[in-house]
């Protein structure tokens, strides 16, 4: 049976240092995601996503208008950002005990299982391998009888090894943005059906 990456209830959040000292961070609003999750088995579980460049958020329109430009994520240039799972190690499986299952919920399985999620990010232009450390929630069904998974993942990128450095017009003595970029992600999986 197929699964539905959740638009809506689904987010990949974006964090990078800034001046040394805070955190911004943001959304991509464009995420599409094609969830082969559904073998008993993990290890042949598949993921390939792929999101708008354009469609980063932080809510400060300015910063987020200059990240799209060609001094950063040059989204003209290049569209999208993509990761292709190649492999799952499985680190840790926990099913949960079944107490507090919400009121709401008809069939409840919480789980605490952690993954390693092995693949390609191809960001600006540059394809590099990445690992996202993975949870995976459980499953649950509603009363209404949709069935949903979810997941936590996190990673990081060094966005110089994507090429997107800071502009050659800026000195880098001047450098106001980190070098790693932290992803996080929450994901729902509607199973279609």
């Amino acid at each position: 049976m197929p699964w539905e990456y959740d638009t809506n209830l689904s987010k990949v959040v974006w964090a990078i240092t800034y001046l040394g000292v805070a955190t911004v961070k943001g959304v991509f609003k464009d995420v599409r995601a094609e969830l082969e999750i559904d073998a008993p088995d993990p290890r042949q579980w598949r993921v390939d996503v792929t999101i708008g460049a354009a469609s980063l958020q932080s809510g400060y329109d300015r910063m987020d208008e200059h990240a799209r430009s060609a001094d950063f994520l040059d989204v003209e240039r290049y569209p999208t950002i993509r990761f292709v799972s190649r492999q799952v190690q499985v680190l840790e499986e926990t099913a949960l005990p079944l107490e507090g299952q919400p009121a709401g919920v008809t069939a409840w399985q919480p789980r605490a299982d952690r993954f390693y999620l092995g693949g390609e990010v191809t960001l600006h232009g540059v394809t590099r391998p990445v690992e996202l450390e993975v949870w995976f929630r459980g499953e649950a069904s509603d009363i209404r009888g949709r069935t949903r998974r979810a997941f936590t993942a996190t990673t990081s990128v060094n966005r110089g090894e994507f090429n997107v450095n800071v502009p050659p017009q800026v000195d880098p003595a001047k450098t106001v943005v980190g070098e790693q970029i932290r992803i996080s992600l929450e994901v729902i999986a509607n199973k279609l059906g």
